[in-house]
């Protein structure tokens, strides 16, 4: 993994000097920094299953996506300073049943608004295209890969009791994460 750049809280400060707590703040950015290490690596695992399987062209589409993955998190202002308020909040992203309380997710949704691999940034999750499904369970693969979850577990519960994708497209949901969750291919 690449090493993350920090920087000091004086700079942090500096650059915004409306926020209160700057560790916080700093959390925020190496958290994401590790998160998009993570979500690469899923993100590589999936595009080489594709390529595999002569879908090159995802593959490709879906290795550029990694490499912006949540970066909205650290350059778009309002949402950096909206998520720094909920960063320790980590409970509701290692337990798919819990949900971050009613007054913080308004935080959340300025992060699902700007990025299509959460459901939640649709009307309807059947308008998710087939990259937008992919990088999320790439997303999902990774954050269960941070916290030592149970993967296969965490997408179940989060489709029962979250999410209720329509059954064929749950069906490609699956299939992806039990790809992501293979043994093969592992570096």
């Amino acid at each position: 993994m690449r090493e993350t750049v920090s920087c000091s809280p004086e700079r942090w400060r500096e650059l915004f000097p409306q926020i209160s707590d700057i560790d916080d703040f700093e959390k925020l950015y190496k958290e994401t920094m590790i998160h998009k290490e993570y979500v690469i690596k899923s993100c590589e695992k999936l595009a080489r299953y594709l390529e595999r399987n002569g879908a090159k062209n995802h593959a490709k589409l879906l290795r550029k996506r990694a490499v912006v993955h949540d970066d909205s998190k650290l350059t778009n202002k309002l949402e950096m300073l909206a998520l720094s308020k909920i960063i320790n909040d980590q409970e509701s992203l290692k337990d798919p049943a819990k949900r971050l309380a009613p007054e913080n997710q308004k935080y959340l949704k300025l992060h699902w608004k700007n990025n299509s691999h959460h459901p939640e940034h649709f009307e309807s999750v059947m308008d998710m295209t087939k990259l937008d499904i992919m990088e999320m369970c790439c997303d999902w693969y990774a954050r269960s890969m941070q916290y030592g979850s149970d993967f296969l577990n965490f997408v179940k519960k989060r489709q029962d009791e979250r999410f209720h994708f329509p059954d064929w497209m749950f069906a490609e949901i699956w299939h992806y994460c039990e790809v992501l969750n293979s043994e093969e291919e592992e570096d």
